[in-house]
Formats: C-alpha cells, sequence, structure tokens
C-alpha cells in the first residue's frame, strides 16, 4: 500500500489563499467579477466560487487567469521560486493587513 505523505489541511490552506489572491489581484485591477468572468469566457457565479474556493478551474482557465493578472500559475497555486517576486511581496503584505480575507474599508 502507498503512504499518503499529504497534509490535507496545508492543502486546503493553499486552496483558500488561492481564492484570496483572486480577490485581491481583481481589486489590485479594479475590475469586477463580471469583467473578469466576461474575459475568462465563464459564468460569473462560477469566477466567485473560484474565489469563494468552492470550485477550482480547469487547467485552461487557470492559464487565462494568470495570463490576465500579469502573474505565474505557480504564484496562484503558491508554488515557490517562480512567482513575480514584488507582486507576491504586496500580495502577502494584504494577507498581513487585512487577515481573513478581510475587504479594505
Amino acid at each position: 500500500m502507498m503512504e499518503n505523505n499529504l497534509d490535507f489541511s496545508e492543502e486546503m490552506s493553499k486552496h483558500s489563499r488561492f481564492g484570496e489572491k483572486l480577490r485581491i489581484l481583481r481589486e489590485i485591477y479594479d475590475v469586477s467579477q463580471q469583467e473578469i468572468a466576461d474575459l475568462l469566457g465563464i459564468e460569473r457565479s462560477t469566477y466567485t466560487y473560484y474565489e469563494l474556493g468552492k470550485t477550482e478551474p480547469s487547467l485552461g482557465t487557470l492559464r487565462k487567469i494568470a495570463y490576465l493578472f500579469h502573474v505565474s500559475a505557480d504564484f496562484l497555486l503558491d508554488i515557490p521560486g517562480t512567482a513575480n517576486q514584488e507582486l507576491q511581496r504586496r500580495v502577502e503584505h494584504i494577507f498581513v493587513v487585512y487577515p481573513e480575507g478581510r475587504k479594505k474599508p
């Protein structure tokens, strides 16, 4: 039998951070969920579910999201080593200033 070394709590944390990153990036670019959904060719509710962590995009949609926001898929998925360092620093700062995905006042 294969040994399972996955830490699912860490994976779930990364999953929720993906949605938070989408929301923060969308707010940085000052665009609505509907505008992003239209650019991606998906329903607004589908994009909303991405931000809420209720569902995940396909690989093709992930590529489109990364392209639209000028970030790498690695950055969006919390894979270290290849993300745009300045943007990562800005988003991480927002996580510190606005913990738990709290919206800006």
